[in-house]
């Protein structure tokens, strides 16, 4: 599968189901900063997920995805199903979840992700988007971590971080098929301020 290309249709063609979206207006601040910090600051008790029993839980990812230099390509999944996708551009498509494909795909990221954990890294977990990197937050009932490569490593399938890049591209895909093209009607779909 190439990643450009499906980020490239998604950015330029939407898809063709009725949303839960938004795509920018022009004469509104972009929300991509504040989407971003307001997913990365859920808690595990706010999600109503079942008790974890004193076990670490991953119950959130975001990744940042640097492509190539011109945005950053923000994707957030919770354990509940709800995913979002957010780009620094200004484009946002919020409440994915609320449809069945978005929150199976959803979920089954974030159980990719838990083969991750072992690997990340917990002492610098700062928001921070670095050029030319992939970089998966990973939430946890204890904790966040971090685990990034270089964005070309994972591209080439050099990466350990190649599968779960191609996980979090199904999830892309799957909000892509719910979204629709700039322009089309959103019918009673607004701007939304949360991160569902």
């Amino acid at each position: 599968m190439n990643w450009k290309i499906l980020l490239g249709a998604l950015m330029v063609f939407g898809g063709n189901r009725n949303p839960p979206v938004v795509h920018p207006m022009d004469s509104q601040p972009n929300p991509y900063e504040g989407l971003k910090r307001m997913a990365y600051a859920v808690k595990y008790e706010q999600l109503h997920l079942p008790d974890a029993h004193g076990k670490e839980i991953l119950y959130g990812v975001l990744m940042d995805w640097d492509y190539e230099g011109k945005a950053t390509v923000t994707l957030v999944s919770f354990a509940t199903g709800d995913a979002s996708l957010y780009i620094s551009t200004g484009t946002i498509v919020i409440g994915g979840g609320h449809h069945a494909e978005v929150a199976e795909t959803s979920k089954a990221f974030i159980e990719a992700a838990e083969t991750i954990l072992p690997q990340a890294n917990s002492a610098d977990t700062a928001l921070r988007i670095e050029p030319g990197m992939l970089k998966f937050y990973l939430l946890t009932n204890k904790g966040k971590y971090v685990i990034k490569d270089k964005i070309d490593d994972v591209y080439n399938r050099t990466s350990m971080l190649t599968g779960l890049f191609g996980k979090a591209n199904e999830l892309i895909g799957a909000i892509r098929r719910i979204t629709p093209a700039p322009g089309a009607s959103q019918g009673s779909h607004a701007r939304s301020p949360g991160y569902r």
